[in-house]
């Protein structure tokens, strides 16, 4: 005899199974970066053609620019089940890795460009990094020996190399590639900004001059200026440390840094209405910055006005949840 009753609640439960796949086979394919103007013109070309690979990798590079790797990864792998040799599309793929953290998935790919394209020293210089990436500094010094070999002069490569022997600690090998890299091109400011940053470990005063000249490269960037203010800061020298970011924030008035740590030397000072005043700054330039709020609640406690410090440290946890600072500054501002 046939159960009606059973057979009415299959009819219900292959009904609603069927609507939750088109729900979901919609929302993957309606997903909101899809029509970001960015990618809306290359959403609706695909809308005619959804294999053509050439879109679709240009569609994942788009997704690239406005940060969705997830989505990227998807355009890629479907492009490259259409042209599985593509070397512009393995690269693309193996970037979107590195940038997610798959950094093994990564590595397979560019080992395989490398054979594929006879050890080009760009997939190579890739490779070596994508090794560095994945805490495997063997490798990629075999790598980077390689392409040197071929090409002493590669750009990027020394960088790389330096990297390299700062993770072996070995500083004074790191300094003299480093000088040897801005021989060969004088005005190479990511080996500038790095041989600065390593004689500011040794606590070497030369590293101000030489970030000073990384400066000079691009005033629109502050950040060696930054770096200036910081080792004033580790050599006890404030005032000249506040002088360094006040330059900073006449480049860059936005620069959040500099005003952070501007607001906490005030602090250290006792200057507590003068540091509540650049965390309320840093916050209007980065709304998100739980540094900022932890600081301004550390101030509101020196007022001794509990409640604003309660609600300040509670709003670095909602942008920092791990933070300790806030979580200690919460707990001792906390109602009991």
């Amino acid at each position: 005899m046939i159960n009606y009753k059973s057979l009415v609640y299959l009819f219900i439960f292959t009904s609603l199974f069927l609507v939750s796949c088109h729900n979901q086979q919609q929302q993957a394919t309606d997903a909101p970066a899809y029509h970001n103007p960015l990618i809306r013109p290359l959403t609706d070309e695909l809308a005619k053609d959804p294999d053509h690979p050439q879109l679709l990798y240009q569609r994942g590079m788009a997704l690239i620019q406005v940060q969705v790797p997830e989505l990227a990864k998807k355009d890629l792998i479907h492009a490259l089940q259409k042209d599985s040799s593509n070397g512009q599309y393995l690269y693309a793929l193996s970037q979107v890795d590195l940038q997610t953290g798959d950094n093994t998935a990564a590595i397979k790919i560019l080992e395989k460009l490398v054979n594929l394209s006879h050890h080009a020293p760009g997939i190579q210089l890739a490779l070596a990094k994508a090794y560095l990436q994945n805490n495997q500094p063997g490798p990629a010094t075999q790598n980077i020996q390689s392409l040197l070999k071929a090409d002493s002069t590669y750009p990027g490569a020394l960088l790389t190399l330096t990297r390299i022997q700062l993770i072996k600690k070995d500083t004074v090998s790191a300094v003299n590639i480093l000088h040897r890299s801005l021989q060969l091109r004088e005005n190479d400011y990511p080996a500038s900004l790095l041989l600065a940053e390593c004689l500011a470990a040794q606590h070497n005063p030369k590293a101000i001059d030489i970030y000073r000249r990384t400066f000079d490269m691009d005033t629109s960037d502050v950040t060696p200026l930054l770096h200036i203010g910081v080792f004033y800061e580790q050599q006890k020298q404030v005032e000249k440390a506040k002088s360094i970011y006040r330059e900073c924030l006449l480049k860059d008035p936005d620069c959040t840094i500099a005003l952070i740590n501007t607001g906490k030397i005030l602090l250290g000072q006792d200057s507590v209405p003068k540091a509540l005043r650049q965390f309320n700054i840093a916050i209007q330039t980065m709304p998100n910055s739980a540094e900022a709020y932890t600081q301004k609640g550390i101030c509101f406690e020196k007022l001794h006005q509990k409640d604003s410090a309660k609600i300040a440290f509670a709003q670095a946890l909602v942008f920092d949840p791990q933070s300790i600072a806030a979580k200690n500054g919460w707990q001792r501002n906390k109602t009991k």
